[in-house]
């Protein structure tokens, strides 16, 4: 383990991502990390007088967390030219704009507007074709993290089982909020009740992609 820190110290300055000065930044990266912190939270030896998560100040290992993300980041960049953005948005950070946002007079509605949505767009649909709205709309933070889920019923009766819709979507007014299109029109017909899911995910530029 040495033996690596001190490979990856030719590219990345190790003074960095330690507390204080040393003249072995490679061996203080180590025991700060490991022997310090990992050790002593992981494993309790009838050698030692330290059970895990005793005498182990909180900031200490807030401070080595912090250290060892910056590390693995900047290990990634020099391999592999991730680039230099670092800025991420939360999970719960998201969850709760978009909820707050959407919470006061978001609709749901679907149109039989066969073409394709440009986002410049300030209209749901374009004035050939009619907004019909979904009856009721809720809004569910999923257990997936990051994803805020929309949920639209509507019962049909015969006129809207005539109905071939191309799109749908969440909108405030007409405004587009967030809306999902179709490659061919979706047949309502035999249809008692419609059920539209949105969700919403968070993808955070440079954070791995997650398998869902």
């Amino acid at each position: 383990m040495l033996r690596a820190v001190r490979e990856i110290g030719k590219k990345v300055n190790l003074a960095g991502f330690i507390h204080g000065t040393s003249a072995d930044p490679a061996s203080a990266f180590i025991h700060s990390q490991y022997i310090n912190v990992r050790l002593r939270l992981f494993h309790a030896k009838k050698s030692s007088g330290t059970k895990p998560h005793e005498g182990i100040p909180e900031e200490d290992v807030a401070r080595a967390c912090s250290n060892l993300t910056r590390f693995c980041r900047e290990v990634l960049n020099q391999q592999y030219a991730l680039g230099g953005q670092s800025a991420v948005m939360t999970n719960v950070w998201f969850q709760d704009a978009v909820q707050g946002s959407l919470a006061d007079g978001i609709e749901f509605a679907r149109s039989e507007d066969p073409s394709p949505f440009d986002p410049a767009q300030d209209k749901f649909c374009s004035e050939h074709f009619s907004t019909y709205y979904f009856h009721e709309v809720n809004i569910d933070r999923s257990t997936a993290s990051g994803t805020v889920s929309l949920i639209a019923t509507l019962n049909l009766d015969d006129a809207l089982r005539n109905l071939a819709i191309s799109r749908v979507g969440a909108v405030k007014g007409n405004h587009p909020i967030a809306i999902s299109t179709f490659d061919s029109r979706l047949s309502l017909r035999g249809l008692d009740r419609f059920r539209c899911v949105l969700d919403l995910k968070l993808r955070n530029v440079n954070t791995p992609r997650r398998v869902v």
